[in-house]
């Protein structure tokens, strides 16, 4: 027997993108409804103090590391010294306390580094993936307290479409994933194969997505599901 649901075209997956530090909008580059490809900049923002605490560390870690290969080389020469009686006990041992702090002070400046790094990166935004500028909630000039967001930069959405329906299986048949259906709307019936049935999303039903290798109508379109 033939079941039909009611279901909706929708985004396959919707991101909510957003800076991960502080600082003034320098630049936007997208507006609602564009589309663009994977990697593009959609924001930034002025970095230029964060870049000058990277370039800090950077010459700190890079001072730090010849400072632990000229203590790697004394204690080269030390125990040289030792082997041959020159240099007590004492002072060797003084010099590898020399190197384990030198080598562990670089270790600690190339963290601060790595961390002066990420914190440039993270006032960038770029789209994850190909897709659609769903809604932009920033402008440039703008100030972003990232302790005060209530909401994110972009609502950012992938190019790919699907069709979602809720089902309740105590008045209809559930489809197993991998099976065939058909999707009629208005203009035309395309077929589509059930991609997943999803948990509970709600007390009585489960959710499921639908794929097509035809092209799907405009996100928000109704459409009629029929499976067996």
């Amino acid at each position: 027997m033939a079941d039909t649901v009611s279901g909706r075209i929708e985004h396959d997956v919707v991101y909510h993108l957003d800076v991960a530090v502080s600082g003034e909008v320098k630049s936007v580059s997208v507006r609602e409804g564009n589309r663009v490809t994977q990697g593009t900049v959609l924001m930034q923002l002025d970095t230029t103090s964060l870049e000058a605490k990277r370039d800090a560390a950077l010459a700190k870690m890079n001072h730090l590391e010849a400072v632990m290969e000229e203590a790697a080389r004394s204690l080269q020469r030390d125990e040289e010294l030792y082997a041959e009686g020159s240099l007590s006990t004492v002072e060797l041992d003084l010099r590898r306390i020399a190197v384990l702090k030198a080598n562990a002070d670089f270790k600690i400046s190339e963290a601060e580094y790595v961390h002066s790094r990420g914190q440039v990166s993270f006032g960038t935004i770029v789209a994850p993936v190909a897709g659609i500028v769903v809604k932009r909630n920033v402008n440039p000039g703008e100030r972003i307290v990232v302790d005060n967001r209530s909401e994110p930069a972009f609502i950012f959405a992938s190019d790919n479409k699907v069709i979602r329906a809720e089902l309740n299986p105590e008045t209809g048949t559930v489809p197993t994933p991998g099976s065939s259906v058909k999707i009629d709307y208005p203009g035309g019936t395309i077929s589509g194969q059930v991609m997943a049935i999803n948990s509970l999303t709600s007390p009585d039903g489960v959710s499921m997505t639908v794929s097509t290798e035809q092209p799907l109508p405009q996100v928000g379109q109704a459409v009629e599901i029929n499976y067996e």
